[in-house]
């Protein structure tokens, strides 16, 4: 674990003072597992549901998924295809822990890359994996957690302020409409803050430095609680 942590400390330090090396040095350290060897599988079809092919400069297809160092062979092979074929593939791992998780270090590591200018460390395939794989583990958050919750509450928000708010005086019924989409609103809204306060948490500091624009995305919510 320790050794792991001077790894990724080791490249991230590299990443910071632009040292050129850096990508040659991560494309190193895709290695080949021998546990794992083999030239022909019979699977056929990625799954889909998992991960995502895609092809380099060559035209090769590859995919990303995050494994232990030595993981069952079977249960890999399971995970990574569905269908029966035979096809020449190559395994490798990349050996650098924690770079693709939402670690300290893994969010400084894209942190570094945001900040990036030189293109050319994008070209290197242990890079190309990196993103690839925290993009597979972003995209469900972004969907689920952000998007949907967003939209519903726009959709909960506009439905209460044209169809029930006006009326909500006139019967019963509208009254109890009301007082439901009142209380959904408020779920939602609730939620939202909920993940601000989760912000602040992970960074106080950085959440202070960019406070002007905190305060405008708790702004909308604040006038719907309100």
């Amino acid at each position: 674990m320790h050794s792991g942590f001077t790894l990724v400390s080791g490249v991230l330090k590299s990443l910071q003072f632009r040292c050129p090396a850096s990508g040659y040095f991560l494309d190193s350290r895709m290695v080949v597992s021998e546990h794992l060897d083999c030239t022909s599988l019979q699977r056929q079809c990625l799954n889909g549901d998992k991960m995502l092919p895609h092809a380099d400069e060559s035209g090769c297809n590859y995919v990303t998924w995050v494994a232990n160092p030595w993981e069952n062979k079977k249960t890999l092979i399971n995970n990574m295809f569905e269908t029966k074929f035979a096809r020449k593939i190559s395994l490798k791992y990349l050996d650098v822990p924690g770079l693709y998780t939402f670690s300290k270090q893994g969010n400084q590591f894209f942190e570094i890359l945001n900040d990036y200018e030189e293109t050319e460390l994008f070209k290197h395939r242990s890079i190309q994996i990196i993103i690839m794989c925290k993009w597979l583990q972003l995209k469900n958050r972004m969907l689920y957690w952000q998007f949907i919750p967003h939209m519903t509450m726009l959709f909960l928000h506009l439905l209460w302020h044209v169809n029930v708010r006006p009326y909500r005086t006139t019967n019963i019924e509208s009254e109890k409409h009301n007082l439901l989409l009142m209380a959904m609103l408020f779920m939602v809204v609730s939620y939202f803050l909920f993940v601000e306060i989760l912000q602040m948490r992970a960074d106080f500091e950085d959440y202070i430095k960019g406070v002007a624009w905190n305060v405008v995305d708790c702004l909308p919510l604040f006038t719907i609680y309100f």
